[in-house]
């Protein structure tokens, strides 16, 4: 193998800690030459996978594999670095020893296991038993820190979820909930949370891509129906119901721009735009709403949005329907 195991060896190790450092730090999005190939791969049999029962375990397979993943290419690395001659040898007699029992000891040093049979052939490879062992101290040191970093993620997401679900169950209800006989005040304290708690969402998304692989499969915690539903009741809100009427302006510009954040990130491109909201519930609640002709063409300029929005949800293994439903 001469020097060219080494140079693939070397190759191997930068590859690795770029891929680590784009990930546990995450600079742009976090995408690493590694880990980046299997989210695409999880991402593509997701969209073709539309078992939910299936999808839901595509975010936690992902995350228990972060760590071996890196570890694995870490001992491939040190492992191929390891095979010039007098790099490992016997700890007793010396002896020069063979591929695998380099690989073995590239792999004992990286997990500090020192059983002590081989050791390093000479004062350099001495120093680079180090730098293997420190090595994966580092990998899995991060690989921790990053899975607890994604879980707490997770958990902000769902609870984001579970607050816009405790508004209503869909669009509809959540306007006849913050409909207070005159305007939509009682929305304001809701949405000037919601609006930090998904700017939040939005960040820690950039940070951890793989946190759009978690997926529920209970409708409360489900994400992508329930900023489905919130947009939509602000589209109701906007579109059909008389200037005036609704919750503080700010609060739903807030609202608005961190979901459209949200869809850039998790639903790049677009699906079939979704039936328009059933306005007939308000009408019959006393709220007074335009007619469905004017409020269909108001529809019209938002889409693509609305579009952005049905993809997400169905991204998320759900449908169209399940945006607008009780919980089951």
């Amino acid at each position: 193998m001469g020097y060219l195991g080494p140079v693939i060896g070397l190759v191997v190790l930068a590859l690795t800690a770029v891929d680590v450092v784009m990930t546990a730090f995450g600079p742009g999005r976090g995408r690493g030459p590694l880990l980046g190939p299997v989210d695409r791969t999880v991402s593509w049999i997701t969209l073709r996978v539309r078992s939910r029962r299936v999808i839901v375990w595509a975010g936690p397979l992902l995350a228990a594999l972060t760590t071996p993943i890196w570890l694995a290419a870490v001992w491939v690395g040190w492992a191929l670095v390891f095979q010039l001659s007098g790099s490992v040898v016997t700890a007793t007699t010396r002896q020069p020893t063979g591929g695998w029992e380099k690989a073995y000891f590239a792999g004992e040093t990286l997990i500090t296991l020192g059983s002590g049979e081989y050791v390093p052939g000479g004062p350099g490879w001495q120093a680079l038993a180090v730098l293997a062992a420190a090595s994966g101290f580092i990998v899995v040191t991060l690989g921790l820190s990053y899975l607890t970093s994604l879980l707490s993620a997770v958990l902000k997401r769902r609870s984001a979820a579970s607050r816009i679900r405790s508004l209503g169950a869909g669009p509809v209800r959540i306007c006849l909930a913050g409909w207070n006989g005159h305007d939509m005040q009682r929305l304001d304290a809701e949405l000037g949370s919601l609006s930090s708690a998904l700017t939040e969402v939005s960040q820690q998304q950039l940070a951890h891509p793989t946190l759009r692989h978690f997926h529920s499969a209970d409708r409360n915690s489900a994400f992508g129906p329930a900023l489905a539903g919130l947009d939509e009741a602000l589209t109701i809100i906007g579109c059909a119901l008389p200037a005036g009427c609704g919750p503080n302006p700010v609060a739903v510009a807030q609202v608005r721009s961190a979901i459209e954040a949200l869809l850039q990130e998790e639903a790049p491109g677009e699906g079939r735009e979704p039936p328009p909201p059933d306005l007939g519930p308000l009408r019959d609640a006393g709220l007074p709403v335009a007619d469905d002709a004017r409020f269909r063409a108001e529809l019209r300029r938002l889409g693509r949005r609305r579009r952005e929005l049905r993809l997400l949800v169905e991204h998320d293994g759900w449908t169209w329907a399940d945006v607008d439903r009780d919980s089951s």
